[in-house]
């Protein structure tokens, strides 16, 4: 024990250059470490909450291929994940995340090559929560390290995929969105570009060499698409610097909704900003647990026929 507690403390020093958990103050007050574990537990217990609906989702309203699953495998997914959710709210949450491990692993398994990030993401933190125990001290605080390293990789990442793709600069993805994608991209950013622009759009061929220009002249529309990559970069950046950390989070969490609103893929949107909650030193995940377990109690209400149509993807289910 004495050699894994050493390893722990080694991985600490390493993984906390940044003062990712206070610096000295977690050192020198070691009642936060209980307070950083139950900030933890809380988050498992959402993602378990998450994993659970997305398999019922998957179930009660299968989705054309490649996201189709056989059902005579997704129920008794289903039913499983729901019982390891109930583990986990009884306080087993790294038993309850060791047992969905493997269920995550064989959905990303039938899903891939079309295996969307968010199931990627969720099989990663479930893989993390495994392997570090938040009832032990060097080892929460690992986690939160892990979780939080995360939440930056992939703000800056994401931001830097659409610099270097190149059709932010002008709103061509966007455009393309409106003119090929779910009719809500239409509806939302026809707010800002004129009719005649939008008529263009929805009229082009999808798929067809040649086909465009995908552009439009609308200078706010232009800013709308050049916000999202600047802003995810920034904002990961902030949420390096502890003094900026908490207005970063909330920016994280205010820029996800909003990139979410348009195809309403609020799953993805709840899932990252619990992951966000993680970068506050209160204990935000459990404070706001009774929230999202109301919004995903819903959303499952909504497959089942519960007048909440807004909850569900544009593109229909989960």
């Amino acid at each position: 024990m004495r050699a894994r507690d050493d390893l722990g403390s080694v991985l600490f020093m390493t993984a906390d250059f940044l003062g990712w958990v206070g610096g000295n103050e977690t050192r020198s007050q070691p009642e936060n470490s209980s307070t950083i574990g139950s900030h933890l537990e809380a988050f498992q217990i959402l993602l378990l909450a998450h994993i659970t609906v997305q398999a019922w989702a998957w179930a009660l309203v299968p989705v054309p291929y490649p996201y189709t699953f056989a059902l005579y495998l997704i129920y008794p997914a289903a039913v499983l994940l729901t019982g390891l959710l109930i583990l986990g709210g009884s306080g087993r949450h790294r038993l309850a995340c060791l047992l969905a491990l493997p269920i995550l692993a064989g959905e990303v398994f039938w899903l891939f090559p079309a295996t969307p990030n968010h199931v990627f993401l969720t099989l990663i933190l479930v893989g993390f929560s495994c392997g570090l125990d938040t009832k032990k001290s060097a080892e929460s605080v690992l986690l939160l390290q892990a979780l939080r390293w995360i939440v930056v990789i992939i703000f800056i990442w994401a931001g830097l995929q659409k610099a270097l793709h190149g059709l932010y600069f002008r709103g061509e993805f966007l455009s393309w969105m409106i003119a090929h994608g779910v009719d809500q991209w239409a509806e939302i950013f026809g707010l800002i570009i004129s009719d005649s622009e939008l008529e263009r759009l929805k009229a082009l061929p999808r798929f067809v060499p040649g086909t465009g220009p995908y552009r439009v002249d609308s200078w706010l529309f232009v800013a709308a698409a050049n916000t999202v990559w600047v802003g995810e970069i920034l904002l990961g950046l902030a949420m390096l610097n502890r003094r900026t950390r908490a207005a970063a989070a909330i920016g994280g969490i205010a820029l996800v909704f909003t990139i979410q609103a348009s195809p309403r893929e609020f799953m993805f949107a709840l899932l990252y900003s619990s992951l966000l909650l993680l970068l506050f030193e209160d204990r935000w995940n459990r404070k706001l647990m009774p929230v999202f377990l109301v919004v995903y109690a819903c959303m499952l209400a909504t497959l089942l026929g519960a007048p909440f149509p807004f909850l569900l993807k544009a593109a229909g289910g989960l």
